[in-house]
């Protein structure tokens, strides 16, 4: 995981231009190998 520790806010503010640059970044650390539903009986993964 990349982590933005040290970072100048400049760098920050390069890397993510939109809120939706931030969100997918935040998705993709989340729910990047896919959404488990364990409240099924055999639990199913979503990509």
């Amino acid at each position: 995981m990349e982590s933005f520790k040290g970072e100048s806010m400049v760098d920050f503010f390069d890397t993510f231009i939109t809120d939706l640059d931030c969100l997918g970044y935040l998705a993709s650390i989340k729910w990047g190998k896919g959404v488990c539903i364990r409240a099924t009986p055999s639990p199913i993964l979503i990509d």
